[in-house]
């Protein structure tokens, strides 16, 4: 992985190797994997973005807005990427509908397992009230997914789950926020593509109506919250 070319999925970038800061749009951890080995390299030189305050990188990350009964994720800016994981009935497909429902923006959630029409997601939508600008999809390929994108233009896609898309999560290439639902093994570790949490800014883990903040760029992180038990996942 480390040897094959990068790009920063924000500004499109590509370097020669993965880095852990663009030096174009000035973010990190933003880094994909560019699967294609023909695809011309755009060198950093050339490309310099020149003389930067330290003010303006401050604005830059500062922006962004609480979501509400989520504060606790910190402020979120229009684009970043997030991991839920979790054993089945732990109540990751619930909370993922609720962050829907209060994000307060158009969404996209793509149903990629459980389908658009399924009994078990009705009951989940009606239990919990699930209302707002909220567009279900049951596509699972990447071109799918970015042509759903480009009919909705949404603020948030969520993905249920990333073991059921038919191409890898890392390929999507999608100038929003994301949000991955993920399946884990028995021993409670990420089913299919390990590395999923390098290239995310927030993962999550729900256990048994607990949700743990593994990692978080823009808020709290270490902490243990208890949500609910959900069975009907």
């Amino acid at each position: 992985m480390q040897n094959m070319k990068h790009s920063c999925y924000l500004c499109g970038t590509v370097y020669p190797a993965s880095v852990r800061f663009c030096a174009i749009c000035l973010e990190q951890n933003t880094m994909l994997p560019v699967p294609c080995a023909n695809e011309k390299i755009h060198y950093v030189r050339g490309d310099r973005k020149g003389i930067v305050s330290i003010a303006s990188i401050r604005e830059q990350e500062l922006k962004g807005r609480h979501i509400s009964n989520y504060n606790y994720l910190g402020l979120l800016p229009a684009v970043w990427r997030g991991l839920l994981y979790g054993g089945a009935g732990s109540g990751k497909s619930t909370y993922a509908l609720n962050f829907a429902k209060a994000y307060k923006e158009k969404v996209l959630y793509v149903s990629a397992e459980e389908g658009v029409m399924s009994e078990t997601i009705k009951r989940r939508i009606v239990a919990n009230e699930i209302t707002g600008d909220i567009y279900l999809t049951d596509s699972k390929l990447r071109w799918e997914i970015e042509e759903d994108f480009e009919k909705i233009k949404p603020a948030l896609v969520i993905v249920d789950s990333v073991q059921a898309l038919l191409d890898d999560a890392l390929d999507l290439r999608l100038p929003c926020a994301q949000l991955w639902v993920c399946q884990v093994n028995k021993d409670k570790t990420f089913k299919g593509n390990s590395s999923l949490s390098h290239y995310v800014d927030i993962v999550l883990k729900m256990d048994e109506g607990n949700l743990h903040i593994e990692k978080n760029r823009y808020g709290h992180s270490g902490i243990s919250i208890s949500i609910w038990r959900c069975n009907d996942e």
